[in-house]
This record gives structure tokens, sequence and C-alpha cells, in this order.
């Protein structure tokens, strides 16, 4: 009992200094942005130059750099909600050996973020198209303003509708029995898929 609990202060305290290296990776990251510039557009906005692609620079470059901050940032917001998961999933894991479960529990984290990096990987060259026709088309861009917050408003009405609901308070109170028996069998690739899985869900 003792290992136990010391092995889940670990976990806990792992998942504490992670989001607070990816948090503060966030807000370094932001602070650079803004010495960037913004680009002023048709319609009273400005856009980023993080869909630019600057002197000297690569789209190579400029994709990585995205992406980097992409996985600092999904880090940094979608930790807190994924520590509840993948400590029932440590639990259900339980009658591996500890470092068995502790394996589990970081192949099903990693595959977590997997799944939202190739999210970014496709993120990523559709804003940069978006951002060249916006610059030519001035009709378009005055639009965006309007459009992102229809986006915004559609978003927000997704998370109070029954459909959301239901989905979550399925994954979140449902005993997840094919993510225990996937975890005591201590397969790693059904750890990478169930995880990954509930990114999808997300």
């Amino acid at each position: 009992m003792a290992s136990d609990r010391a092995s889940d202060r670990a976990f806990l305290g792992v998942a504490t200094l992670l989001f607070a290296a990816s948090a503060a990776g966030t807000i370094v990251g932001s602070a650079s942005m803004s010495t960037m510039g913004e680009m002023r557009m048709p319609g009273g906005w400005t856009m980023s130059m993080t869909w630019m692609r600057m002197p000297g620079q690569t789209w190579t470059g400029v994709g990585a750099s995205f992406l980097g901050m992409w996985v600092v940032m999904m880090v940094a917001m979608m930790l807190p909600s994924l520590v509840p998961i993948l400590w029932r999933y440590r639990q259900a894991a339980g009658g591996n050996s500890e470092a068995q479960v502790n394996r589990l529990a970081l192949v099903a984290g990693v595959g977590y973020f997997c799944a939202w990096t190739m999210l970014g990987l496709a993120a990523f060259p559709i804003g940069v198209a978006l951002a060249a026709v916006e610059m030519q088309l001035p009709v378009l861009s005055r639009a965006v303003p309007f459009a992102t917050g229809v986006v915004v408003l559609i978003a927000g009405t997704l998370q109070f509708t029954a459909w959301k609901a239901h989905h979550l308070a399925c994954y979140r109170s449902a005993p997840l029995y094919w993510q225990q028996t996937q975890a005591r069998h201590g397969d790693t690739a059904c750890a990478w898929a169930s995880i990954a899985g509930a990114a999808a869900r997300a």
C-alpha cells in the first residue's frame, strides 16, 4: 500500500511538473509571437504572422515551429482532463508490476498527444492556404470576423448540447471495460490505441 501511494504521488507530481512546464512554454511562446507583429487585413482585423514565411525561413522550418508550439499548447490545455483518465487507466492496470503500470500510462499519454499532434499537422497547411486566399481576396478577408464569431458560437453551443453531455457522461462514468481489459493484459499497442481514441472523442 505504501508503494502504491508513493507511485500515485510520483504520477501526480510528474503530471503537475509537466503541466507547469507546458503552461510556461505556452506563455513564453505567446509573448515571442507578439513581438513578430501582425498584418492588418481588410475588415478591421489582424492576421498572425504564424501563417507567414519570414525572409530566410523555409516552409519546413515554419511548420516545425508551429507544430512545436501546438504540442506545448495542447499539453497545457488537455493534460488536466487527461490525468483523471490516466489515473483510472493505472488503476485498471494494477495487476501488472509497477514498472509495467507506469510504462502503460506513459504509452497511453503519448498516444493521446500524438492524436492531437496529427490534428496540428492537418491544421497547419489549411491555415497557410486560408491565409493566402484571404490576402488575395479582400471580400473574403472582410468576412473573417463574422465567420470567426459564427464558429466560436457554434463551438460554444455544442458544449451545452445533449449529444455532448451524453458522450462525456458515458466516457467518464462507464467502467471502461475495454480499457481495463487491455491494461490488464499489458498490451502496449492497445494502450496507445485506447487513449488515442479518447482524444478523438474529446
